[in-house]
């Protein structure tokens, strides 16, 4: 599990999302499942601290960004 703080927009089961970080590289997966408050949700906001299934190590200092596909 990792934990992290939704800082903008939100967060849904099902998003593509990319995590980076010095040590750790360049992670990128699908959020099967979040929770907030040890609770499952399907969607977080801004502002919640998050936790979600991460199969690899990831760090205090990464950084999570949700992918958002482009438009055409």
């Amino acid at each position: 599990m990792a934990e992290f703080k939704i800082e903008a927009s939100t967060l849904s089961v099902g998003d593509r999302i990319l995590i980076t970080g010095p040590t750790t590289g360049a992670l990128q997966t699908e959020v099967s499942e979040i929770r907030f408050e040890l609770r499952p949700v399907t969607t977080a906001k801004q502002g919640q601290h998050i936790s979600i299934p991460i199969l690899q190590k990831v760090r205090a200092s990464d950084k999570l960004f949700k992918l958002v596909p482009a438009t055409e």
